[in-house]
């Protein structure tokens, strides 16, 4: 099922092409203290793409490049972010569909099953320095990718990443 998302977003034109290596990949999960789970580590141990919008979730690109909206860079450009969710056990990925600052993570779990993907409250943890679940997005990136692969959507680029999605208005070409 991994491999089939992947080929939705190079049908969608945004694949960057297969990689040989994931050192940014083994870099982010040694200073997250944890691994990813199996099927998202797949798809971004195997798969180079641009950061795109598909269904409830904006996800940060992958790459070996250090641009600052790869998952190994934008994860970690809010210092409070980072080490609120890291240091709770949670693993940020991308943002929610509706643009804001929320990060929505893969909630801790046992080291050998599949992680639920969760939306954390951001202003628990900039103002409170909490973890607030503000919802469950789905039960596994599994269960996700299948959903979205079934459901008639297309991934979308997403060109320009930038504070200017914090506003309530998503940019045009979303």
């Amino acid at each position: 099922i991994i491999d089939q998302f992947a080929a939705r977003l190079d049908a969608a034109g945004l694949s960057l092409g297969r990689l040989t290596q994931a050192k940014r990949i083994e870099e982010f999960e040694q200073m997250q203290g944890r691994r990813l789970p199996k099927s998202f580590r797949h798809l971004v141990t195997n798969y180079a793409f641009r950061p795109f919008w598909w269904g409830p979730i904006s996800f940060f690109g992958n790459s070996e490049t250090y641009d600052a909206f790869n998952l190994h860079i934008a994860t970690m450009r809010d210092d409070m972010l980072w080490q609120v969710t890291r240091g709770a056990g949670f693993i940020y990925f991308g943002r929610p569909d509706v643009a804001n600052y929320d990060p929505i993570c893969f909630a801790p779990t046992a080291s050998d099953r599949e992680s639920p993907l969760v939306q954390l409250d951001h202003e628990a943890i900039l103002i409170d320095r909490r973890i607030k679940v503000a919802r469950e997005i789905a039960p596994s990136f599994v269960a996700l990718a299948e959903r979205l692969i079934s459901d008639g959507s297309d991934p979308i680029a997403v060109e320009e990443w930038s504070d200017e999605w914090l506003t309530d208005d998503p940019p045009a070409d979303r």
